[in-house]
């Protein structure tokens, strides 16, 4: 799941933390400390604290949140930090939704759940795919970034695709796609 929400993230930044050939741990973040930028810095922290988020949300839970979402977070969290002060504190409240909740599929299938979007801004289009056994244990995820702008209907069967392709990988036989 970390590796596509890395796949998610700017390309640059990736490639520049895989260039890094420090073993432990402490160095290996205190060399990008000295390496990035600050906006890279904090989207890198932010995103490596979104992933063991979601890991501990998974073990200890069993709320299990697809790549895109755990990069949709990351980009709003850090969308939130640069607003000032005080548009936050003037803002009303608002109720939130109930969170929805994972419909398992039926015993001895896989469900594979997949999402698409279209980037304002990035002029690129990304489709995700999460498998979940019966019980919810998760099997394996996909995510593809599709550079260009296209339209979400497009999208969405590129995902359905993705899905397909994930079964395959994982070796499911009987396999039940869901989208929103």
């Amino acid at each position: 799941m970390s590796r596509c929400v890395w796949a998610l993230a700017d390309e640059e930044v990736t490639e520049h933390m895989h260039r890094s050939e420090e073993g432990n741990a402490r160095e290996w973040l205190a060399t990008l400390t000295k390496t990035l930028s600050h906006s890279d810095q904090t989207r890198v922290f932010v995103t490596l604290w979104a992933i063991w988020h979601a890991r501990r949300k998974a073990i200890h839970e069993q709320e299990y949140r697809s790549p895109l979402s755990v990069h949709l977070f990351v980009e709003k969290f850090i969308a939130d930090l640069s607003q000032p002060d005080e548009g936050r504190l003037r803002q009303p409240a608002v109720a939130t939704a109930a969170t929805p909740v994972w419909i398992p599929p039926p015993q001895g299938m896989l469900k594979i759940n997949i999402d698409a979007g279209v980037g304002k801004n990035t002029g690129r289009g990304t489709v995700a795919a999460v498998a979940r056994d019966s019980t919810g244990l998760f099997q394996g995820a996909s995510a593809v970034v599709y550079p260009g702008r296209m339209d979400a209907e497009t999208l969405e069967a590129l995902a359905c695709r993705e899905a397909v392709s994930l079964a395959l990988d994982v070796g499911a036989r009987r396999v039940k796609v869901a989208s929103d």
